[in-house]
C-alpha cells in the first residue's frame, strides 16, 4: 500500500532540500513508508486511499476482508459501486455522493463514526462498518488533495447490540406489564434507574415521582413497626447477595396493606456490586387468608379441647357407680351391666386422652417422660391396652420378638399407646376371627415394630392420608362412622417426637394393612 505517491516525492526539491541531502532523505521516506505499509497491511481496521476526486489508489489487506473485494477490483474506482449496496442503519439506500470520503473531500472537514452496511459479494452478506473519513491537505490548495478512510467491522458488535436491545426491549414489557414492582438502583449513587409502573397501583406513586424520592422518605411508606425488618433485610443484602422480607405499609385512609420483596445484587464486569434490583409483590390478600385460616384451626383446636374436657366431666361418676357394682354379692345381671359400663368408660377415657393428646402435639405443649426403654416392656404395656378390643372380635395375636434385648430413648407411656393404637386399629378393621401379627426387628441402628392385620386393607390413593387428623378412609365395608379418625394422626405426632417414621402398606382393599414403626435405638 503507497503510503506517500510519487508527486509527493518530487515536492520535496521544491520545498528547500539541498541536492546532496535528498538522496538521505529519500532514504528515511522509504524506511518510513516502508514501517507504516507494514502497519497498515496488520491492522484489523480497512483502510483506503483516495484521490481528490474519489479514485481508488491504494487499500489494505482488512479493507479487502471487509468489503469482499479484491485491490485488483477496487484500485482506480471510486465510492459508486452498485453491488456494494451500501445502506443507513434504517435500512434506507445510502447514496455514493454522502459517503464519508465524499463528504470529507468536498468540505475538508473529517467525518467521524458514521455507520453503514455494504454487501460482501464474497460472503454473500451484508457487513456492518464504522467510519472515519479524514482529509489530506496542501497549504496551497483549498480543497483536500487525498483523503484516508478507516473503518472498523462491527457486524458481530452490532447484532449483539441489537440482541440486547431486543431482550431489554422483551424486559421492559414483561416488568411494565405484570403486577409485581421492580426496581433497579444504582448502588453507589442511591438512586433509581428505573422503576416500573406498578408503583402507582401499589403505592399511589407513580414511576417518575418514585425517582425522585430517596430511600429515607421511602422508608417512611413502610408500618413503623416493620421499618427494623426492611432494614435487618438492606443488612442481609450487603452480607449475602440477596435478601428476602415482608413488611406492612399505611395507605392514606389508614388501611394496613401486605408486601414481599426479595432483593439482589447484580454485579459489574469486575463482580463488584453495580445495581440493586428488586420485586415487591403485594400480599395482603395471602396474609388474610392465612390470618383467618390461622383462627380457624386455633377454634379448632380450641373446640377439641373443650369437647374432650366436657365429656371427660361425666366420666368421673360412671367410675364411681362401676366400682359400686363391683360388690360381689350383687346380682349376675349387675354384674354384666357394670362390665359393659365400665368398657364403655375405658372406651371413651381413652377417646378423650386421644383427643387432649392430639391438641397438646398440634400446640406443641405435650412434654415427654423419656427414659430407656425395654421394647418388650412398652409393647407388653400397649398390648395389655388394646387385648379387650383383640378379644372382642376374637383375633388371634402372634407376637414375634427377638431375642436381641432393645432399648430406645423415650416415653413408655406415649410409646407404648402408639402401639395400643395400632393394634386397636388393626383389630377394628379386620373381621371377626383375623389375624393380628406383631413383630420386632432391628435395622442398623434402628428398631422397627410392625403391625400386620388380614383386614379390609388400604387403596394405595389412601396410603397418604391414613395419618392425618379425623381422616377416613373408604373401606367398602359399613364402617364409614367407625371413629373419630384421630388414633393414627396421634401415632404419627408420638412417633415423630421420638424421631421416628411411621408408614402404612397394602396391596391393597381386601389384602389386610401393615403398619411399620421406626425408632432410633438408645446408644
Amino acid at each position: 500500500m503507497a503510503l506517500i505517491s510519487g508527486s509527493q516525492l518530487n515536492t520535496l526539491t521544491s520545498d528547500g532540500i539541498d541536492t546532496p541531502d535528498l538522496p538521505h532523505a529519500l532514504a528515511a521516506l522509504r524506511d518510513s513508508n516502508a514501517r507504516y505499509r507494514v502497519l497498515a497491511d496488520t491492522m484489523l481496521h480497512g483502510v483506503v486511499h483516495q484521490t481528490a476526486d474519489g479514485r481508488i489508489i491504494a487499500m489494505n489487506p482488512a479493507a479487502e476482508r471487509i468489503l469482499g473485494k479484491s485491490r485488483a477490483e477496487m484500485l482506480g474506482s471510486t465510492s459508486e459501486h452498485a453491488e456494494q449496496h451500501t445502506v443507513r442503519e434504517d435500512g434506507s439506500v445510502f447514496p455514493a455522493a454522502e459517503h464519508p470520503s465524499m463528504i470529507t473531500l468536498a468540505t475538508g472537514v473529517a467525518t467521524r463514526g458514521v455507520i453503514m452496511g455494504v454487501y460482501n459479494p464474497r460472503e454473500r452478506q451484508r457487513r456492518w462498518i464504522c467510519i472515519d473519513a479524514v482529509p489530506l491537505m496542501h497549504a496551497d490548495a483549498p480543497k483536500p488533495v487525498e483523503v484516508y478512510t478507516v473503518f472498523e467491522d462491527i457486524t458481530e458488535r452490532r447484532a449483539t447490540e441489537l440482541a440486547l436491545k431486543a431482550r431489554d426491549a422483551h424486559f421492559r414489557l414483561l416488568v411494565e406489564h405484570m403486577p409485581d414492582l421492580y426496581l433497579r438502583t444504582n448502588v453507589h449513587t442511591g438512586h433509581y434507574e428505573y422503576v416500573s409502573p406498578a408503583s402507582m397501583r401499589m403505592f399511589g406513586v407513580s414511576a417518575e415521582q418514585m425517582m425522585e424520592k430517596d430511600f429515607g422518605r421511602l422508608l417512611e411508606m413502610v408500618y413503623e413497626d416493620d421499618r427494623t425488618v426492611v432494614m435487618a433485610a438492606f443488612e442481609q443484602l450487603a452480607r449475602d447477595g440477596r435478601a428476602e422480607s415482608e413488611f406492612r405499609t399505611v395507605s392514606s385512609s389508614g388501611e394496613l396493606r401486605w408486601f414481599w420483596s426479595i432483593m439482589t445484587i447484580v454485579p459489574d464486569e469486575q463482580g463488584s456490586p453495580m445495581y440493586r434490583d428488586t420485586f415487591v409483590r403485594e400480599i395482603t390478600d395471602r396474609k388474610r387468608a392465612e390470618l383467618e385460616l390461622s383462627g380457624a384451626v386455633e377454634q379448632k383446636n380450641r373446640f377439641i379441647a373443650t369437647l374432650a374436657h366436657e365429656l371427660r366431666n361425666p366420666l368421673a361418676p360412671l367410675g364411681n357407680v362401676v366400682a359400686l357394682l363391683q360388690d360381689p354379692i350383687a346380682p349376675a345381671r349387675l354384674h354384666w351391666c357394670r362390665d359393659i359400663i365400665e368398657r364403655q368408660v375405658m372406651q371413651m377415657g381413652r377417646l378423650l386422652d386421644d383427643l387432649l393428646d392430639l391438641s397438646r402435639i398440634t400446640h406443641g405443649k405435650i412434654t415427654l417422660q423419656r427414659e430407656q426403654v425395654t421394647l418388650t416392656a412398652m409393647l407388653e404395656r400397649g398390648i395389655e391396652m388394646a387385648r379387650p378390643a383383640i378379644e372382642a372380635r376374637r383375633h388371634e395375636l402372634v407376637v414375634d420378638v427377638p431375642s436381641e434385648r432393645m432399648h430406645v430413648y423415650g416415653d413408655i407411656v406415649r410409646l407404648a399407646q402408639v402401639c395400643c393404637n395400632l393394634l386397636t386399629n388393626a383389630a377394628k378393621y379386620t373381621d371377626a376371627g383375623g389375624l393380628v401379627t406383631l413383630r420386632i426387628r432391628r435395622d442398623g441402628l434402628h428398631a422397627v415394630i410392625e403391625i400386620e392385620d388380614t383386614g379390609v386393607g388400604i387403596a394405595e390413593a389412601d396410603l397418604e392420608r391414613v395419618f392425618g387428623m379425623f381422616s377416613q378412609v373408604d373401606t367398602t365395608r359399613t364402617r364409614s362412622g367407625d371413629g373419630l379418625g384421630i388414633g393414627l394422626a396421634l401415632v404419627k405426632g408420638i412417633v415423630e417426637l421420638h424421631g421416628g417414621q411411621v408408614e402404612a402398606r397394602s396391596a391393597g382393599l381386601g389384602h389386610g394393612s401393615t403398619f411399620s414403626v421406626r425408632l432410633p435405638l438408645a446408644m
